[in-house]
């Protein structure tokens, strides 16, 4: 009886060839872009505006809260006044 002494090959010795490496990608060229039709500048500036008119105003109303306050109650203060004096008037035509 012959001995047969053959290794067998696990790996495939074809696909572990080096490739060939990719070719490189050529860089795009930047399209330069029209400054007449940037409309999203405006529309910054416009919405700062509004924000900072709108901070404006609720600055105002914290400044002034105390003086609102005291016009409503003297509103409140003149109304009462005034109703007692018609009763008391009232009173007197009786």
């Amino acid at each position: 009886m012959k001995l047969i002494k053959i290794r067998p090959r696990l790996v495939d010795h074809t696909l572990l060839k080096p490739k060939s490496k990719p070719k490189p990608k050529p860089k795009p060229i930047p399209i330069p872009k029209e400054t007449g039709n940037e409309l999203s500048f405006y529309f910054n500036i416009i919405g700062m505006i509004i924000l900072g008119i709108g901070i404006y105003c609720l600055y105002r109303r914290f400044v002034d809260k105390k003086q609102i306050e005291e016009k409503k109650t003297q509103s409140i203060v003149d109304f009462h006044i005034e109703v007692n004096q018609y009763l008391d008037q009232q009173k007197f035509k009786r």
